[in-house]
C-alpha cells in the first residue's frame, strides 16, 4: 500500500512501522513508569513532544518527496524511509532500554548487550545488569 501526494506514492510500510515504533515506545514507557513507580506526567509529556515531533519529521520529508518530482528538481532521494529508519532504530533502543529497567535479566541476553552496547566487563553500564 502506498501513500500518494500530488501524484507521488510513497511506500506506506516503513510509514506504519515507526508509528507502530512509536506506539510500542509509549506502551513500554508506561510499563516501566508502573513497575519503576516512577510515573510522571512531565515525562511523558516530554515524550509524546517527542512522538510529535518525528511525525511532523515524517511529514516533512513525505514533503520534500514530493516537492522533488512536482518542482523537477532532478532528484529522487527516499528521504522518507531515511527518516522512518533512523525513527525506527531511535525507538527500537528506547522501548529496549525500557525492557531492560522493567526486567533487568533481559539486559543480560546476548542480542540485547550487543543491540544497547553494553559490555559484561565495562562498570560505567552496571544499571543495566543489577
Amino acid at each position: 500500500m502506498n501513500i500518494c501526494m500530488l501524484g507521488v506514492c510513497i511506500d506506506s510500510a516503513p510509514v506504519i512501522f515507526a508509528l507502530l515504533m512509536m506506539l510500542f515506545d509509549i506502551v513500554s514507557g508506561l510499563l516501566k513508569g508502573f513497575c519503576t513507580y516512577s510515573l510522571s506526567s512531565a515525562v511523558m509529556r516530554e515524550g509524546l513532544i517527542h512522538k510529535a515531533v518525528y511525525i511532523l519529521i515524517i511529514l516533512l520529508f513525505a514533503s520534500f518527496e514530493v516537492a522533488q518530482h512536482y518542482f523537477a528538481m532532478g532528484l529522487d532521494i527516499p528521504t522518507t524511509l531515511a527518516a522512518c529508519i533512523y525513527i525506527i532504530t531511535a525507538e527500537l533502543l528506547s522501548v529496549l532500554e525500557n525492557m531492560v529497567e522493567i526486567a533487568p535479566e533481559i539486559g543480560e541476553w546476548p542480542i540485547i548487550k550487543q543491540l544497547m552496547g553494553l559490555d559484561v566487563d565495562d562498570s560505567s553500564n552496571k544499571e543495566y545488569r543489577d
